[in-house]
């Protein structure tokens, strides 16, 4: 009975950890900011971000999951399958929430110049940044399901997958520059510096066979 119990504690530790280093990872990121202020522009657009992605599963009829944390970020699950269209809206509707926050927040500026820009530059920020062809981001996600419903997909999700592994690269050196130069960045190279770990782990994988879906249709 004793091994029993242990046994199903030691069980939980992965579900646990599970959700405490995003934690741990996000708590770390947001004592990154200078200022309070910078730290809820940043929750709030993460929060329009993934708002904009439920609303889209909403529009399109489709149940989800509540918004999941990962390492870098949220996740939202799909529980039906859906077109390669439907995915295309599903995955462009959060950087384009955030862009058009930026649109919104820009004329504002004026008024109160530090508030709204700040708001917008870090919105904008969002939104750009997920639109990057990089595993694990919407541009990825958007490129990977084009290419999907492509006869040649495998050769161009192969390409896309060294594509993602050279720009994560690329990001992570960049920010070691930016370090040594300015003596900020900390937080940026080290989301782009585990990624390149796992993309260097995981290796770049061949394209998994597609179901067949309806590029079409909702």
């Amino acid at each position: 009975m004793h091994i029993h119990k242990k046994t199903g504690f030691f069980s939980l530790i992965p579900r646990f950890s599970f959700l405490l280093f995003p934690f741990i990872f996000w708590v770390l990121m947001l004592l990154a900011f200078d200022s309070p202020f910078e730290v809820g522009c940043t929750l709030i657009a993460a929060a329009v971000h993934e708002s904009a992605h439920l609303f889209a599963f909403f529009l399109l009829g489709r149940s989800s999951s509540l918004p999941v944390p990962r390492l870098f970020g949220f996740r939202i699950y799909g529980k039906e399958l859906l077109s390669y269209r439907s995915e295309i809206i599903c995955y462009a509707s959060g950087p384009l929430a955030n862009l058009l926050a930026v649109a919104v927040a820009a004329p504002l500026a004026a008024i109160s110049k530090e508030a709204y820009a700040t708001f917008a530059v870090i919105n904008l920020a969002t939104g750009l940044c997920n639109l990057l062809p990089v595993k694990g981001y919407d541009g990825y996600k958007l490129i990977h399901t084009v290419l999907s419903s492509s006869l040649n997909r495998e050769v161009y999700i192969r390409a896309l997958d060294a594509l993602s592994l050279l720009i994560t690269a690329l990001i992570t050196f960049l920010t070691l520059y930016m370090i040594g130069r300015t003596g900020s960045g900390y937080w940026l190279f080290s989301v782009f510096f585990v990624s390149l770990l796992l993309e260097v782990a995981s290796g770049v994988k061949n394209a998994e066979s597609e179901n067949n879906r309806d590029f079409g249709r909702f």
